[in-house]
């Protein structure tokens, strides 16, 4: 992570993004859940996203954003890292990471 990062600190959003995720979805689980420790299956089941519910996933929404960046920018991948507010390298590795690197 210290190679591939773009400053002197790393930060939540330099993780991978299947990281990010899963903590997220762990915190979301504890709060509807209601406990502190590990979240139960009925917890896990009630976050779960369908089609129905309009809840898209984070890593969708995410892979939507780069897209769009790069199409705005005209594939201009600096500038888009810089308009999603993430380093240039972050933007690198989401790209491999969502097959989106052709």
């Amino acid at each position: 992570m210290v190679t591939m990062n773009s400053g002197p600190l790393l930060h939540v959003s330099d993780l991978p993004s299947a990281l990010q995720y899963h903590l997220a979805a762990r915190r979301t689980a504890q709060i509807v859940g209601g406990c502190i420790g590990r979240p139960g299956p009925t917890a896990i089941g009630r976050m779960q996203a369908t089609p129905a519910s309009g809840i898209i996933p984070l890593m969708e929404m995410e892979r939507r954003a780069i897209l769009r960046a790069l199409e705005y920018t005209k594939g201009d991948r600096v500038i888009a890292a810089h308009l999603l507010g993430i380093g240039r390298t972050t933007l690198y590795r989401k790209l491999k990471e969502y097959r989106l690197d052709s």
